[in-house]
């Protein structure tokens, strides 16, 4: 629910110097319990000089009972730049149920929007987790000796933020010599990320490595490449 449309405010600093925005929107979507919500500011910079909005949330009951407050004036915005502003919250340790997010952007001394955000923490599992991995490629040219980045592309195509590690199997001339692991990060809803890991091949002959990603139980239709070392 909108408390307030959208203004835009300009304040003359000195001379030429114009402090100006507005915020197109603000949004939430609901979270799993020990899964960080997400607010989205989008903000957009109309004037010529750098903007730092401050962003005031307030995390409450149905019932209008205050639980977690915060503030963030972290984000500096270029002259006629839109900037998505994120700003989570921890929902570890808090119960399953609805709540309200009470949202307050100030730019100089005005207050430029006021946004109530309704959402829910929902208990382990009940969102759904999918992605996928859209690409597998190595970077650089592999030779003898040299370490060699391969690069898994994962994209989150579920509900929820997940945590997302590539493996791989490396043959060489048909016989399995190792296995690669990359780090195990968190990929937001929607967003991509890259599955970062190494091999250094140590005899000629064909590579052959084939890989999945592996997220919160899951797993991801395999894809493979090769090369050759002469």
């Amino acid at each position: 629910v909108s408390l307030a449309a959208p203004v835009a405010v300009t304040i003359f600093v000195t001379g030429n110097q114009i402090l100006s925005g507005v915020v197109n929107g603000i949004s939430a979507d609901d979270v799993e319990v020990k899964y960080p919500l997400r607010i989205k500011v989008q903000f957009h910079n109309t004037g010529n000089v750098i903007a730092t909005p401050q962003i005031t949330v307030e995390i409450a009951t149905q019932d209008g009972t205050a639980i977690n407050h915060f503030t963030s004036s972290e984000f500096n915005v270029k002259p006629e730049k839109r900037e998505t502003i994120l700003l989570e919250w921890d929902t570890t340790g808090k119960e399953p149920g609805d709540y309200i997010a009470n949202v307050s952007v100030v730019l100089g001394d005005a207050i430029i929007k006021q946004e109530q955000l309704d959402f829910a923490i929902l208990p382990t599992g009940t969102l759904t987790r999918s992605g996928s991995l859209t690409e597998l490629i190595f970077e650089g040219e592999p030779g003898l000796g040299i370490l060699t980045m391969i690069q898994a592309t994962f994209v989150n195509t579920g509900r929820i933020d997940t945590k997302a590690k590539f493996i791989g199997d490396v043959y060489h001339d048909g016989t399995l010599v190792d296995t690669l692991q990359s780090e195990e990060l968190l990929v937001a809803v929607g967003n991509m990320e890259l599955l970062k890991s190494y091999f250094q091949p140590d005899q000629p002959g064909e590579y052959r490595i084939e890989g999945y990603v592996i997220y919160e139980g899951k797993r991801t239709e395999e894809k493979e490449i090769s090369f050759t070392i002469t």
